[in-house]
């Protein structure tokens, strides 16, 4: 304890205040949520309603510090003279108190500050040792328990609104942040609030400052389902408790240790999901853009476990590459040459692209497999080409590009227009020779397109009648 002096104007702000205190000591007292036939609230509410001199007085033979601070915060008031305070530290910062007597000095520095809804929970420091009494206090609530109740969950909010914590409501629990992984505040073996990774608040430090109980971890536990099913890991929640650290932090703390430990047994984490074998974990990527049975042979063959915070089939593919990248491009692609894998460039995904690219260009080829009779006729196989190799819209952006030679070619162009119906604000490039000729091409042309190319040889002989 530290002593320093008052000023004259300090003592007289100070015996004012005990002067309201002693109108009615009572109202240092809460509300208790069990009383029962020994509720010491009960007891000092009695004791206190008679508030005679000798009553006063009478407390300081009292073994109860409550009783005794009362009677030598009297003595301070009667003597009309409090020249010293004293300071206590506590974890939530320091409060002055007048010194007299033997009494607990938390217990005299909760009596004096009665009204102040942090300080006046000391009051009751020597009574929540001895006899695991609860007292809880926020702008709304002064309540106490004599028999383990919780203060309920009105208590919480009305707390976490007085620390200007913003929540949500969620039936019986009470919800902070919204995204990412979670722990659960257990008061007294029930949640209370739930808490999202995305909350930078320091929820429990909160708490805290408005509970006084004599085993904080006895009446509050954290809790959490992230892969709840393969470890129960948790940092050390006295720096949580404390308020050092936010919300954010102990969870992501709380997530790393959880996902080393199930890596660490091989095991496959995919933002909260688990898996404990490669063909499942890969199944449950719906955008894999490889066969499922290639990429979990990869999995098994990387040899150890995976965690994906980011829980896309790309960044599975990223994880694998370095290790087993050409192993899967040579297992879905069986003619690629050395080569070729040499020159691949850009992410997994990129190179899977560019070699479905020159595989799809190579089956292109092959189905249209047909030498032209006439320039025009080559216009038309290779606009075919491009049309299975790159899309139509690719295909007709490149033969707009173009200087025709004459109309049949512009016959042949317009006849794919006809069949993508990509006529408009194109029909003033064409005649109407151009048009008529173009229009029964098509007709020939279109169950050519739908075999995607493959019906190109039964159609030649009847296209070389318009086609020369």
């Amino acid at each position: 304890m530290r002593l320093k002096a008052h000023s004259k104007e300090r003592q007289e702000e100070f015996l004012k205040h005990l002067d309201l205190f002693f109108k009615d000591p009572s109202q240092v007292l809460p509300e208790c949520l069990d009383s029962g036939l020994f509720c010491p609230f009960s007891s000092y509410s009695k004791k206190l309603g008679k508030r005679s001199t000798d009553q006063m007085d009478g407390f300081s033979r009292s073994s109860d510090q409550f009783l005794s601070g009362i009677s030598e915060t009297y003595k301070i008031f009667e003597s009309n003279s409090a020249p010293l305070l004293g300071m206590l530290k506590t974890p939530y910062g320091s409060v002055e108190y007048a010194k007299r007597g033997n009494t607990d000095e938390a217990v005299m520095a909760g009596i004096q500050h009665f009204d102040d809804r942090k300080w006046r929970m000391l009051a009751f420091s020597s009574l929540v040792k001895a006899k695991n009494v609860r007292i809880y206090s926020s702008r709304n609530f002064y309540l106490a328990s004599c028999k383990g109740t919780s203060p309920g969950k009105e208590f919480f909010e009305d707390v976490l609104s007085e620390e200007q914590i913003p929540f949500q409501e969620d039936s019986e629990t009470i919800v902070i942040g919204n995204d990412g992984a979670s722990i659960n505040i257990v008061n007294l073996g029930t949640t209370v609030i739930e808490v999202h990774e995305d909350s930078k608040h320091h929820t429990m430090g909160s708490i805290l400052k408005h509970v006084l109980v004599r085993d904080i971890s006895a009446d509050f536990s954290i809790s959490s389902d992230f892969l709840a099913g393969y470890s129960n890991e948790f940092p050390d929640t006295s720096r949580y408790f404390s308020g050092m650290v936010d919300d954010r932090h102990f969870v992501h703390e709380m997530k790393d240790m959880r996902v080393r430990k199930s890596v660490s047994k091989g095991y496959f984490v995919k933002g909260e999901e688990l898996f404990t074998d490669a063909e499942s974990f890969v199944s449950s990527f719906d955008d894999l853009p490889l066969e499922k049975q290639v990429v979990a042979d990869a999995v098994r063959n990387y040899g150890k476990g995976i965690y994906l915070d980011n829980p896309t089939a790309r960044k599975l593919l990223e994880v694998l590459w370095d290790s087993q990248g050409n192993e899967i491009l040579k297992a879905s692609f069986p003619d690629i040459e050395k080569n070729q894998l040499k020159s691949l460039k850009g992410s997994p995904v990129e190179q899977i692209e560019s070699l479905r690219k020159m595989g799809d260009s190579r089956e292109v080829e092959e189905r249209i497999n047909i030498d032209p009779w006439s320039q025009e006729s080559a216009f038309m196989i290779d606009f075919l080409k491009a049309t299975f190799k790159s899309g139509r819209q690719a295909a007709i952006r490149d033969a707009e590009k173009m200087t025709f030679s004459g109309p049949v070619s512009k016959a042949v162009f317009y006849a794919f227009l006809a069949i993508f119906q990509e006529t408009a604000n194109r029909e003033w490039m064409f005649t109407q020779n151009e048009k008529d000729l173009g229009h029964i091409i098509a007709e020939i042309l279109i169950p050519v397109i739908d075999s995607k190319g493959k019906k190109l040889a039964d159609k030649v002989p009847e296209l070389r009648k318009y086609i020369p």
